[in-house]
């Protein structure tokens, strides 16, 4: 039985987003063992997100567990893609990094991704060098991989998925305050995101703020932002000082098992980031036949099928502009939401995502055993 270790430092995605969880439940199903481990600095080494040495040695650490595996599957490059790749030699397993976009895309002017210190990006590209094959989550990803003189024939674009029978539009909802939302609510728009400077709720809030001042066609309108993070003082007291508290609803981090019913009750979802590379949020929403508005960055693009339903993140005006346009007509809503369930369908459910990761197994096990025999016949 073929066993893959998958080796993370951001417990989210064995949590909030119940991804690697998920994985390994599907990978199993499909006969494949696999185990999950996390590697997390202490709370107390609150410079670690800085300077990673503690994640380092944790890496360093693992060498002798790695025996038993017969292939690495590391998220992110920085530092743990980097370390399990500089020490290829002595663990000699394959091992694949799998990029999410903080270890592709750079904003330097909001002090996004990782590669924008000049020696982290020089150890970014060693990673890449070095490591048996890349994960890009969308294709504008891959190019930037590419840029860094990264051969095509190294990296797959494996898009995120979302499994389709948890999100979908449902008709009865049992949280009882998002059921008086919707009853004192003649539209509502969501927003689903941690709430941090990256995700530009700032800008957000003060474009929906203009929206509720020139708005003609709807009384009473909302705003729900699902999230939690270190903005949420500051973003509260925005919406006050904006004039629009009592239409700005924060509800904080819900189960995943829940989020179905946000998505159900809103008429639009706003994705205004200044940076993404292929939101699990985005997928949800369209899961949910809600229509979308998004940023025109990273993997979305490549997402959604109307250039209408991308936005410039910098401008508020263009966030405005966006509401303005969903809420102008609610059969055009209803015709992109089906739309939208019907993308997730044909490209993005879990269900797909699993199959081409198993794809991406196997090739490169199968590269790495060619390899194997091509050394033991020079040997010879």
């Amino acid at each position: 039985m073929l066993k893959i270790v998958v080796i993370t430092d951001n417990p989210m995605l064995y949590g909030e987003t119940m991804y690697l969880g998920e994985l390994k439940k599907a990978m199993e199903e499909r006969g494949t063992e696999m185990d999950i481990v996390i590697v997390q600095a202490p709370y107390w080494l609150p410079f670690d997100g800085k300077i990673p040495l503690y994640r380092l040695l944790r890496a360093s650490f693992l060498i002798n567990k790695l025996h038993d595996y017969d292939l690495i599957h590391v998220q992110f490059t920085f530092p743990l893609g980097f370390v399990l790749t500089l020490l290829q030699n002595i663990h000699k397993k394959p091992v694949i990094i799998h990029t999410h976009g903080d270890d592709v895309f750079v904003v330097p002017s909001a002090g996004i991704g990782v590669r924008r210190i000049a020696a982290v990006r020089s150890l970014t590209k060693l990673s890449w060098q070095q490591a048996s094959h890349i994960i890009a989550v969308c294709r504008r990803a891959k190019e930037e991989i590419e840029n860094e003189g990264i051969p095509d024939c190294k990296i797959s674009v494996l898009y995120n998925g979302v499994d389709e029978n948890l999100f979908y539009k449902r008709k009865s909802i049992e949280n009882e305050k998002l059921v008086e939302i919707r009853e004192n609510s003649d539209l509502i728009f969501l927003n689903v995101a941690n709430l941090r400077r990256v995700k530009n709720q700032e800008r957000l809030l003060i474009a929906f703020g203009h929206f509720v001042r020139e708005d003609k066609l709807y009384a009473d309108t909302k705003l729900i932002i699902c999230g939690t993070g270190r903005l949420e003082n500051k973003l509260r007291a925005l919406a006050y000082a904006l004039g629009i508290e009592g239409k700005v609803m924060f509800l904080g981090k819900m189960p995943r098992s829940m989020m179905p019913e946000p998505y159900s009750i809103a008429d639009a979802f706003i994705l205004p980031s200044l940076h993404e590379a292929h939101p699990w949020s985005l997928l949800e929403a369209m899961s949910c036949k809600l229509p979308v508005a998004a940023s025109n960055v990273g993997g979305i693009p490549e997402t959604l099928a109307d250039r209408e339903q991308l936005l410039n993140p910098w401008k508020t005006s263009d966030i405005y502009r966006a509401m303005v346009s969903l809420a102008r007509d609610a059969e055009r809503r209803k015709c992109m939401g089906s739309r939208n369930r019907k993308i997730i369908l044909e490209k993005f459910t879990f269900e797909k995502h699993v199959r081409n990761l198993s794809s991406i197994y196997d090739k490169v096990l199968l590269k790495t055993d060619v390899h194997a025999r091509d050394n033991s016949t020079r040997m010879m």
